[in-house]
This record gives C-alpha cells, sequence and structure tokens, in this order.
C-alpha cells in the first residue's frame, strides 16, 4: 500500500541520514587518530664521510669527477681548498656500442683482466691484473623500520673495477704508474706516467691539498665535475709550506699513455680486455678521494615519505 504520510510526518528518514552522517564523521575522526599514531614518514640518510672521485686529464686540466649515486653541493660559489688522496691509479675505458646489459653488469665483478699498453710503435707493456678482494654481489636490502641511514663509502673502489657511468669503467693498475704533480713560477703540472718508466715500486696513497672549483651555477644544486686549480704535496704530519701556491692560477695535464697526446682525449694507446669485451678508448685516471665536510655542504638527505603507504607499512609491522 502506497505510503499517504507527508514527508514532515516522516522523521526517520532524516534520522537515518544523522547516523549516517555521524557515522562517517566518527570515522573520519578515527582515522585520523590512527595517523596521527603513526610514525611521521621521514627517512634520514647520512652520506659517507669521502667523496669518491676519479682525477684524470680533460682537455689538458686536471679534473675530479664524482662518481656514485650521493649527490655533492659544493661548500662553496668560489675555488676553495681540500686534501685530495689518491688511492689508486689505472685507466677509464669507454665500453663498446654493442656491450649487452648483462656484460656491463658482470665486468664490475670480474677476478682479472688484462691491460696492453703501447709503448711506441711497435713496443707494447701487456700486465694482467688479479683482483685480491673480490667485490660481493649486490643484495636486496633487509627490512629495516629505522628511520635514519649511515651510508658507507665503497671499500673497493680503489682496488677493482668500478663504474664511473653509464658507459664507462675504471680499472686500477697497481705498481704501473703514479700521477707525479710538480710547481713551475704560477703554474703546476700533473703528468699520469713518466712515459719511460711503466713500473712503480711502491703504491703508497698521495695526497694533495688542491684547490677546487666548479662550475658557477644560478642555484644551488648537486655537482658532478670540479677543475683543480692549484695543487700542493701534502704530508701526512703538516701541510708543506709551498709558498707558491696561493699564486698558482693553472694546473696543466699530460696523459703519457695517450698517443695523440690530447690531454685525455680517449685513444687506442691502451686497450683492455675484460670478461669477453675488448675496450679500446681508454684514458689514465686515478681513484681519489675528499673528505665530504670539505669538499660538499650536504652531509645529509631527507626523503618524505608517502603518509597512506606509512600507515599501511606501520600496520603490517605492528601485526608482526
Amino acid at each position: 500500500m502506497r505510503n499517504f504520510l507527508p514527508r514532515t510526518l516522516r522523521p526517520w528518514n532524516d534520522l537515518g541520514s544523522v547516523l549516517l552522517l555521524g557515522l562517517s564523521s566518527a570515522l573520519g575522526g578515527v582515522s585520523a587518530l590512527l595517523l596521527l599514531a603513526v610514525p611521521v614518514g621521514r627517512l634520514t640518510l647520512t652520506y659517507p664521510p669521502a667523496v669518491e672521485l676519479v682525477a684524470r686529464c680533460d682537455a689538458g686540466r686536471l679534473s675530479l669527477n664524482h662518481i656514485n649515486d650521493y649527490p655533492c653541493e659544493p661548500q662553496h660559489p668560489y675555488a676553495y681548498d681540500v686534501t685530495l688522496t689518491i688511492l689508486s691509479c689505472g685507466f677509464v675505458c669507454e665500453l663498446p656500442q654493442n656491450t649487452s646489459l648483462e656484460l656491463a653488469n658482470r665486468i664490475p665483478y670480474l677476478q682479472s683482466y688484462d691491460i696492453h699498453i703501447r709503448t711506441g710503435m711497435t713496443a707494447h707493456f701487456d700486465y694482467r691484473h688479479t683482483v685480491t678482494s673480490r667485490r660481493p654481489p649486490v643484495t636486496a636490502p633487509k627490512a629495516d623500520q629505522s628511520s635514519s641511514r649511515l651510508l658507507k663509502n665503497d671499500p673497493y673502489f680503489n682496488i677493482s673495477i668500478s663504474r664511473v657511468s653509464e658507459t664507462t669503467m675504471y680499472f686500477p693498475a697497481p705498481n704501473v704508474y703514479q700521477m707525479d704533480c710538480s710547481l713551475d713560477s704560477n703554474n703546476g703540472t700533473c703528468v699520469f706516467g713518466k712515459g719511460d718508466i711503466l713500473v712503480s715500486e711502491s703504491n703508497t696513497e698521495d695526497m694533495f691539498r688542491v684547490r677546487v672549483s666548479h662550475k658557477v651555477q644560478k642555484l644551488k644544486k648537486p655537482v658532478k665535475k670540479f677543475w683543480i686549480e692549484a695543487i700542493s704535496s701534502f704530508n701526512r704530519s703538516h701541510p708543506v709550506n709551498d709558498p707558491d701556491y696561493d699564486g698558482v692560477d693553472t694546473v696543466t695535464c699530460n696523459d703519457n699513455f695517450s698517443l695523440d697526446d690530447t690531454s685525455g682525449g680517449l685513444s687506442e694507446a691502451v686497450y683492455v680486455r675484460a670478461g669477453g669485451a675488448l675496450l679500446t678508448r681508454c684514458a689514465s685516471a686515478c681513484a681519489a678521494a675528499a673528505p665530504r665536510k670539505a669538499l660538499c655542504e650536504n652531509q645529509k638527505q631527507q626523503i618524505e615519505i608517502d603518509p597512506i603507504f606509512t600507515f599501511w607499512t606501520y600496520l603490517v609491522y605492528e601485526k608482526k
């Protein structure tokens, strides 16, 4: 039978609407309270204490290239001094264009590789390097509920093959040569290899006091390349008091292993065989490190995490 009661005589309809509205508001309030109970979704990353770099000739100048994914924002917009430690010297080589992704990912874990150096029109110097401390394979990170991470430097950076960029690799060549630097009037000169001397008797770490600069930027952002404007030897106990250091305004760079003497251009004077790959475009380079506090302004990074993701992750961990 049709209900002929007027709308004003059906109060239960309005009552139901009010109840539903009240229930929705209550559930919303409970959800808000639950979100307040969830820890703040922020993750703080503390970068490693040292910045991993590759020193090499670049168009006749000495440059430092930042090789890992931890961004470095320069301490100053102008040139400033840092301590640079040369860890090992070797060669940076470009991967052939037809290199498969599988081979490129496997090369850094090789235990040995061969370096061939052309020392003249007919003479060659062959060197096989066996990695004493093998780089462990990458494993999936363990679940961690902490809100901070302390990142570490790569202990294999200067003793095994390291990726410099998507297309280049660094191959250490211990005891083959060292980077030698000297001062003359207002100019500094750094040489990779002494030409007629290929094998060094020692493989000690050399320390330098260097003045670095970078491309001027309007906005502060990470830098991948620094230029060395001045350089001086550094004693482990105290810096060498070099009166000419402050007067040095340029540092030139010579790569004695480059056939065409273009000071850092990739040439065929050196080639490397590694894991079935033949890398024929190589240049001299040295693995180096600088204190992060001296080179970079940013020591940490804070990552904001999606609150909804944090909420459900929190519930999952609370049930475990």
